[in-house]
Order: C-alpha cells, then sequence, then structure tokens
C-alpha cells in the first residue's frame, strides 16, 4: 500500500511541473579548490528545483526546456553568509535567453533551495523570475498576450529584490520585464508565429487565412524595424528560427509581400543571410 502511495506521489509530481530537459552548467575555474567544493550539489539542486516545483498550478500541457549555466566569480563572506557573484546564461532552448553579469545570492554547501514565491534575497528569487518568466513566453504562444500575469510576476519579484540586502542586477531584470510587457508588436508577432506553425500543421498547406496572417506577421516586423532597428529580443526571436521563418515567407502567394519580407531579414539578421538568400535564387 504504502510503495502505491509514493509511486502515485511521484507521478503526480511529474505531472504538475512545467519544465522538463532541464541542463544545468557550473563553471569553478575562478576558484580556489577549497571554495569548488561549496558547490558540490549544486547542479543537481538548480535541477531539482525546477523539476519538481510547480510555479503554475493553473497551467497544463507546459514542457519547457530550460538550459542554465552559472560562471562563478566570487565568494565574499559577510557576518555568517557567503555571497555569490555569478554570470548566468539561461535559456528555454526554443526563442529567448538571457546573459547577466550582475547575479548574487547567498549561499552554503548542502544548502536546500526552498520554493517561496515571496522570495527577495535569495538563489529561490533569480530561479523564480526565470521560471515565470519562461511561463510568461509560453502562453504569450497559447494566444495574444496571455502570459501577463506572469510578467508581473517577475516584475514584482524584481520590485521587491531591490531594497533588498542584495539589489545587485534587480534594476535591470525589472526593466527588461517592462520592456518586454509593453512590446505589444513583438508579444503579437511570437503568437502569429507559433499559430502559423499550427495552422500548417493542421491544414498541411497555406491557406488563404494563414498566408494573411503571414503577411500581417511581416507587417509586425516592419513596424518594429522601422521604430526599434535590429532590436535584441526581435533579432533572437528570428536567429531561433532562421531556416523556419525564410521557409514560411518563400511560401506567400504575393511576391511583393515576400520580397519585403526578405529584405527585412536581411536587415536584421546579417549573420544568417546564407539561409535567405538561397530562398531568393
Amino acid at each position: 500500500m504504502l510503495k502505491s502511495k509514493l509511486i502515485i506521489l511521484i507521478f503526480l509530481s511529474l505531472t504538475i511541473c512545467q519544465f522538463n530537459k532541464i541542463k544545468v552548467s557550473i563553471d569553478l575555474n575562478r576558484l580556489s579548490n577549497t571554495d569548488k567544493f561549496l558547490f558540490e550539489n549544486f547542479e543537481y539542486d538548480i535541477k531539482d528545483y525546477f523539476s519538481n516545483n510547480n510555479f503554475c498550478p493553473e497551467c497544463e500541457d507546459m514542457e519547457i526546456e530550460i538550459k542554465c549555466h552559472f560562471s562563478i566569480e566570487s565568494i565574499q563572506n559577510i557576518g555568517s553568509q557567503k555571497i555569490i557573484s555569478s554570470q548566468l546564461f539561461i535559456s528555454n532552448e526554443k526563442d529567448h535567453f538571457f546573459y547577466s553579469k550582475g547575479v548574487s545570492f547567498p549561499y552554503n554547501r548542502g544548502q536546500s533551495i526552498i520554493f517561496n514565491p515571496n522570495a527577495t534575497s535569495d538563489l529561490a528569487a533569480i530561479l523564480n523570475y526565470y521560471a515565470y518568466c519562461f511561463i510568461a513566453f509560453e502562453l504569450d504562444t497559447w494566444n495574444i498576450e496571455l502570459g501577463t500575469h506572469f510578467l508581473n510576476k517577475t516584475i514584482e519579484i524584481s520590485e521587491n529584490a531591490i531594497y533588498s540586502n542584495i539589489p545587485k542586477g534587480w534594476s535591470d531584470r525589472k526593466e527588461d520585464m517592462m520592456f518586454i510587457k509593453s512590446f505589444h508588436e513583438f508579444r503579437k508577432l511570437r503568437f502569429q508565429y507559433y499559430d502559423i506553425l499550427y495552422k500548417i500543421d493542421n491544414e498541411k498547406k497555406i491557406s488563404d487565412e494563414t498566408n494573411n496572417i503571414i503577411i500581417d506577421l511581416i507587417n509586425n516586423f516592419k513596424y518594429i524595424y522601422k521604430k526599434y532597428g535590429s532590436e535584441k529580443y526581435t533579432l533572437k526571436f528570428i536567429q531561433s528560427h532562421p531556416e523556419k521563418i525564410a521557409e514560411l515567407f518563400n511560401q506567400i502567394k504575393d511576391d511583393e509581400n515576400k520580397k519585403t519580407g526578405f529584405e527585412l531579414l536581411f536587415l536584421f539578421d546579417e549573420k544568417n543571410k546564407e539561409i535567405y538568400t538561397k530562398y531568393l535564387k
């Protein structure tokens, strides 16, 4: 009986989490061998935190991938606390990644990372911020700006952390989320892209309706470029899907809109110009 209950609990824990395929790595090259010992279970604890906590009880069918890399720079002793300074790269392995040079948090060897939605100055606050961020981005692909509630959560975490005893980096994080929340054209663009892929998968062709959505997608790219230039979040998005976006633009029935679409890709993303060029031959 006890064994069957444990199996049920394990199954439930697997079904409620929002993250899977979690990859965690850590660079300790700047530390002494003694200090490296501090991070013996760090990678496992981060992975466990993302995989076993339910950040969005109302969310179902989420399988967000996470890749994060901590590059530990220094350890400072303040009273009984060890304050870690690190760089952090974190990605949803889909179309968003963040690189932060200013990540600071208290940490001791063997310390459990307790899930607390109201955390402000510990490692949980940083992990919550990015968890809610990626959940918001995922929801935005389900419907236009559906992730606003979770973007608000990241902003709230940032605001509280700014006034904590470890405020480093949080003003920038708040500014990032405030910008993304108000960047309506970009959020609509992401939804349109994934909606188009869904429609094509079901229709097995480009219908007139889908063709018009692709044209609207191009118009959104055009508006963003005119207003912001080669804006970084839009550029990250394009560089995450250069082949697929080019393939979509190539299927547009109107040659003028097709030409405009590829001109925008060249303006945004010179890195992948060889991909775009082959569709114009």
